[in-house]
């Protein structure tokens, strides 16, 4: 069994497929799951054995920030899937606030519809003093 965090975030939107995805990870012995969600979201998880962290208690300067920065916040744009676009890179403000006021290291974040079928563990790199992620071609990443 792995005891390396995984991390996973929905936000606004409940995403159905999570649950599928949180089973799966348990199934190939990720077990320390953590659900960064609001707070009406959490009854979806409350019975799959996860941590759940409520994001109002992560709001800081730096979500903030988003939020004023967010161009698309009140245009037609937004609106589109009720603003899972925003969400999706609002979520890497309330990754980093966790991160940090829980002094994380070393942690797996992946997207909520990708599915693992091994132990995080086995995936470890060697050098922990880098951010690893998967790219889709020699220059981009799509997070």
């Amino acid at each position: 069994m792995s005891n390396n965090e995984v991390i996973l975030v929905d936000l606004v939107n409940f995403q159905n497929y999570i649950v599928d995805n949180i089973k799966n990870l348990k199934l190939f012995g990720n077990t320390n799951i953590t659900v960064l969600t609001n707070s009406n979201l959490r009854h979806h998880f409350e019975t799959l054995g996860v941590n759940i962290v409520s994001v109002e208690s992560l709001e800081d300067t730096t979500t903030n920030y988003f939020n004023s920065k967010n161009k698309y916040q009140n245009t037609n744009r937004y609106k589109i899937r009720n603003g899972f676009w925003s969400h999706a890179s609002k979520r890497f403000f309330y990754l980093y606030n966790y991160l940090k006021i829980y002094n994380k290291t070393n942690v797996f974040h992946i997207e909520n519809d990708v599915m693992v079928y091994q132990p995080f563990f086995k995936l470890l790199p060697n050098d922990t003093t880098k951010i690893y992620l998967t790219m889709d071609c020699h220059e981009r990443s799509v997070p």
